[in-house]
């Protein structure tokens, strides 16, 4: 990842040309969800990379691309409306042939089985961009739990403005039983890796700093979540910059 070395101070709220954009360099393309590493490298790269910039293979690969990231975000609550917009906009251009190609490529790997729920909440908010029989054969690919829930959230329930910290977010993405028990297991001991990134968010991040969830011990999350209702620090940073502006 690259960003700059003499950064100017961020905006507090929103999109911002003081913010610096980041550069990142994908050695591959995957995302763990919730614990299993999903990787659609082979959908994304070219077989014969070339030096310098290399263009998506196609639509579908893009489309994979999109629907990956955005499945990820979903999980542990952290879309964006701009998700959405993108795959929106996408589907506008795709044709038959295009959006054969994204079934296929499960033919050819792992099924898509994380594809269904972004696609159907960006059919919710932009209507008649999604063909249903796109959505119908991706909900065939997904697991019962994950249809049902994915069915049922709306945007606010996967973004930064659901307020609440949730114990176990993203459960229903687990594949299997041992899965779950494995993401359980993660979310009471998290790693040191997991830790070591806790302590790095609670330093460098301005959402993370304005209270005390971020600097808490592992142990004093928990008791806090039992006896209290927390609530997440990226949201009330966004909703706390807003109210200051509008004074």
């Amino acid at each position: 990842m690259f960003t700059c070395v003499d950064e100017q101070e961020p905006a507090v709220l929103g999109e911002h040309s003081n913010n610096s954009i980041k550069i990142e360099l994908h050695e591959r393309i995957c995302e763990r969800i919730p614990l299993r590493i999903t990787d659609v490298s082979e959908h994304i790269f070219p077989p014969q990379p070339l030096p310098g910039l290399n263009a998506y293979q196609s639509k579908a690969s893009l489309m994979i691309h999109l629907l990956l990231h955005a499945a990820g975000c979903m999980a542990f609550q952290s879309l964006r409306l701009l998700h959405l917009h993108d795959l929106a906009r996408l589907s506008s251009q795709m044709t038959e042939v295009d959006w054969k190609a994204v079934l296929e490529a499960g033919e050819h790997g792992d099924r898509p089985w994380w594809a269904f729920p972004p696609l159907n909440l960006t059919s919710r908010y932009f209507t008649s961009q999604v063909p249903l029989w796109v959505l119908n054969a991706l909900a065939n690919e997904c697991s019962y739990l994950l249809k049902r829930a994915a069915r049922h959230r709306t945007l606010c329930d996967v973004s930064y403005s659901y307020l609440w910290v949730d114990a176990f977010p993203g459960m229903e993405w687990s594949q299997s039983l041992l899965e779950v028990l494995g993401y359980l297991a993660s979310r009471v001991r998290p790693n040191a890796n997991h830790i070591a990134f806790r302590a790095y968010v609670a330093k460098s991040e301005p959402w993370a700093n304005q209270g005390q969830w971020s600097r808490l011990s592992q142990s004093r999350r928990i008791l806090r979540w039992i006896i209290s209702r927390p609530t997440r620090p990226a949201a009330i940073h966004a909703v706390r910059a807003a109210l200051a502006q509008s004074q």
